[in-house]
């Protein structure tokens, strides 16, 4: 088995205030990882130390199975933010990285396509809604192709059809390019239907993981749906499931 990323005992605390308490995690290769968690659970943070961009306090974190001999990008993190320049057009922010990243000007041109952007390219990014502004995240976080990519809240701001977009995007791009994701959420519901593996989240602690046909399994003996999977687990939450 291969695994892109592990932890060991990591801990994150900010001051006095722990947010992340001895995360143990090992996700495979190729798949698509659901983080999910409430509001506050940690699964932000969880994020930002696993991409990097914060420090963990404690413990380990290793990429065994991160292909860093060709010129692929290793990993790309969107938060719930979305991280754009609000001040340039959608172009202009791709272009932007394009550059840093050698991505062409057709790569540039097709994502915004993709994203459904191509008719607003040129229009600046603060008058957009906050659909549009996730979509541009999104783009700017798939620009030449990272192997591992962390979307925090991508479904955040969007419409059904741009959630279902969003959804056919995903596997899309890991059946063809077999790119990992972790994506975090507290829509179990929506996840749900691309997960291949689950990572459940309270108050900074992992108290369960799971893979997709184990849940399912399960909420099929039980006859509940996920959601109520998910409702039951938290009356209870540090007491364990036996899937």
């Amino acid at each position: 088995m291969d695994y892109i990323l592990q932890t060991e005992n990591l801990s994150k605390a900010y001051g006095y205030k722990l947010v992340l308490d001895n995360i143990n995690l090992k996700i495979k290769a190729g798949s698509i990882f659901a983080l999910i968690g409430e509001n506050g659970a940690g699964k932000t943070s969880l994020l930002k130390v696993l991409s990097g961009l914060a420090k963990a306090s404690q413990g380990v974190v290793d990429y065994p199975a991160l292909d860093r001999s060709n010129n692929r990008p290793v990993m790309s993190l969107t938060l719930e933010e979305p991280g754009v320049i609000e001040n340039m057009t959608a172009y202009e922010n791709m272009k932007a990285k394009g550059i840093l990243c050698g991505a062409s000007e057709e790569e540039i041109r097709e994502l915004l396509d993709k994203v459904s952007l191509t008719e607003a390219a040129n229009k600046k990014v603060k008058k957009f809604s906050m659909g549009m502004k996730q979509r541009l995240a999104i783009a700017l976080a798939l620009l030449n192709k990272p192997s591992l990519v962390f979307f925090d809240e991508p479904i955040n701001g969007l419409d059904p059809q741009g959630i279902k977009w969003f959804r056919d995007l995903i596997r899309d791009l890991n059946r063809d390019l077999g790119t990992t994701f972790i994506i975090s959420s507290h829509i179990l519901s929506e996840l749900g239907l691309i997960a291949s593996d689950f990572a459940f989240m309270h108050q900074g602690r992992l108290i369960l993981t799971a893979t997709g046909p184990q849940l399912n399994a399960y909420c099929q003996k039980n006859n509940i749906s996920l959601e109520n999977f998910y409702f039951n687990l938290l009356q209870n939450p540090f007491e364990g499931v036996d899937l």
